[in-house]
């Protein structure tokens, strides 16, 4: 194995998900989190829009697919050396 060094002009960012109620504590310091409303007044608000035919506000997808065209140039190689005992770790019943 070698280490490369690879540098991009920030600002940088990351969006992960997760089914999880919470985090560590000590992650939860490090991040933004957001959740989504689940109720039942929120869904059936979706529902309603939907059925009305309501559009989504406009997002700007092009830095997102900056990104894509940038990785998929360059396909970086990513090798995790903890990748089994991480798998072993993982809950399988946490399937959705």
């Amino acid at each position: 194995m070698k280490s490369r060094l690879k540098e991009r002009e920030g600002p940088t960012g990351l969006i992960i998900t997760t089914t999880r109620a919470g985090l560590h504590p000590e992650n939860e310091t490090r991040i933004l989190s957001l959740e989504v409303d689940y109720s039942p007044k929120q869904t059936m608000a979706v529902i309603l829009a939907h059925a009305k035919g309501e559009k989504q506000a406009a997002v700007d997808l092009a830095p997102f697919q900056a990104l894509q065209r940038i990785l998929e140039l360059e396909r970086p190689e990513v090798i995790i050396p903890y990748a089994e005992p991480l798998a072993l770790g993982c809950n399988p019943t946490a399937v959705g």
